[in-house]
């Protein structure tokens, strides 16, 4: 049976269930399959021509294999259907030329990518937790759009209480609204006085804390949590399927903050989906485009941009990738991060940054050039793109991959989210036939806390159903 293991090397093995419930390992290290599973040439031709959810199906058996197949059946219907998902084809593919391709993810019940990854996510979780009583604790870093998608796929589950940490200030008014002025009890929002990589580590802070986790049953749901990578991966594959694999090679041209989606690309490409390049997109915080220069990741400012989501400097899932550049040696893994707390950065050698460009490409774009390729794109495609789409059509635009290999660009938001933004580049109000989001805030409580461990740590103590 797959297993997970630890990229520090010093927790135990753990199952699909094990590592889900966890979401971090006891060493603080992220989970990571044992083995990639493998999509051989039977696999592949098999799934040609299936549905997202016939695809998704196969795919979660394949890293979850001590759920049974019809527990993972009904979870795919349950959270890949309509009325969760406006369009039949659940991550359609839009061509916009010869060669280039969105890859729309905002079909779901918050506009946005992390629907897939969350629904997934707070599904299984309420699977594979014990058929007890007992109350599990999911903590959160969001910012954008994935406090909304956490909220709305954890809210009412039973037995799962979610905390979610988001900086005061760096969350757009539409996207704040969602995660503030939710009445399901089991709900808690929780303002930070500081920037997202800080809720990020107080996340991590308090899983490592070792008490409060017995007592709470606390986990994560954040891109931390494995679960979340492999939701991510099934639209990768599905649009590869859909494109022509295996018998055709892709670029993937990602938006990336946290390096989730651009972890994705690769698991798919390890399971055996040609891929030619993943190339990987930021905004002007730029540390994982200058760690592709010089091999070199180091701690920038933050810099506040027009595509929030992406305003991220320490990017949470590069630790799998540096875990798979490193031959996956652990202890390696473990010396690297204990310099990047030490002096705020780290090197890998020669050889890991030859092999890490042989597959990967960056790109970052600032703001005026995140503008001007959403006007490009509605002149050239007459199409309305936001602004996390346009860092990584800048990307390929700036690259000229497709000239090599064919291009998908992941689409991860609906302009509708930013359509302020969306309306003073090109002059048109996005909107969403039929659809809305939550904009009232009659019922909305705003709760403002340090980015302080103990603070924070005090208030879950007093507000989270203890396990024991």
């Amino acid at each position: 049976m797959l297993q997970y293991i630890s990229t520090r090397g010093a927790s135990s093995p753990a199952t699909f269930s094990e590592a889900v419930i966890k979401g971090i390992a006891a060493d603080g290290g992220l989970y990571i399959p044992m083995v990639w599973p493998q999509l051989g040439e039977e696999i592949l031709a098999e799934l040609r021509g299936k549905s997202f959810q016939q695809i998704a199906c196969v795919i979660l058996s394949l890293f979850c294999p001590d759920v049974r197949e019809n527990i993972i059946s009904a979870i795919v219907q349950d959270v890949f259907s309509s009325p969760q998902f406006s369009h039949r084809g659940i991550a359609p593919l839009k061509q916009l030329k010869n060669n280039l391709w969105l890859l729309e993810l905002f079909y779901g019940p918050t506009f946005s990518s992390k629907d897939f990854s969350l629904g997934l996510t707070a599904a299984l979780l309420e699977h594979v937790l014990p058929s007890t009583q007992t109350p599990h604790t999911v903590l959160m870093a969001a910012q954008g759009d994935t406090g909304a998608a956490a909220v709305e796929a954890f809210r009412g589950k039973k037995n799962i209480e979610l905390f979610v940490l988001y900086p005061v200030g760096d969350v757009p008014d539409r996207q704040k609204r969602a995660i503030t002025s939710v009445t399901e009890k089991n709900i808690h929002a929780i303002a930070i006085d500081g920037m997202f990589d800080q809720c990020q580590e107080l996340v991590k802070a308090l899983l490592n804390d070792e008490g409060l986790t017995r007592i709470f049953h606390l986990g994560t749901a954040n891109s931390f949590n494995i679960a979340r990578v492999i939701a991510t991966i099934i639209p990768v594959i599905y649009a590869a399927l859909n494109l022509g694999s295996p018998e055709r090679t892709l670029t993937f041209c990602v938006p990336t903050g946290n390096f989730t989606s651009a972890f994705a690309c690769y698991a798919a490409y390890r399971m055996g989906i040609p891929i030619g390049r993943i190339v990987y997109a930021t905004n002007a915080n730029n540390a994982l485009r200058r760690f592709y220069d010089d091999g070199i990741m180091k701690v920038h400012p933050l810099q506040r941009t027009v595509a929030p989501d992406l305003d991220v400097t320490a990017a949470a899932n590069f630790e799998r990738l540096l875990f798979e550049l490193c031959d996956r040696k652990a202890g390696e893994i473990v010396r690297l991060l204990a310099s990047y707390r030490a002096s705020g950065s780290y090197d890998i050698t020669p050889g890991n940054l030859r092999k890490f460009r042989t597959l990967f490409f960056a790109s970052s774009a600032t703001d005026s050039q995140i503008v001007e390729t959403m006007v490009q794109a509605y002149r050239d495609y007459e199409v309305v793109i936001d602004p996390q789409t346009a860092v990584a059509l800048h990307a390929v635009n700036d690259s000229k991959l497709d000239e090599m290999f064919p291009a998908v660009v992941l689409a991860p938001c609906h302009p509708v989210k930013f359509s302020e933004t969306v309306l003073r580049a090109i002059a048109v109000r996005p909107s969403m036939a039929n659809r809305h989001l939550p904009m009232s805030s009659a019922n909305e409580k705003t709760l403002i806390l340090p980015a302080d461990f103990r603070v924070v740590s005090d208030y879950i103590r007093m507000h989270a159903r203890r396990a024991l």
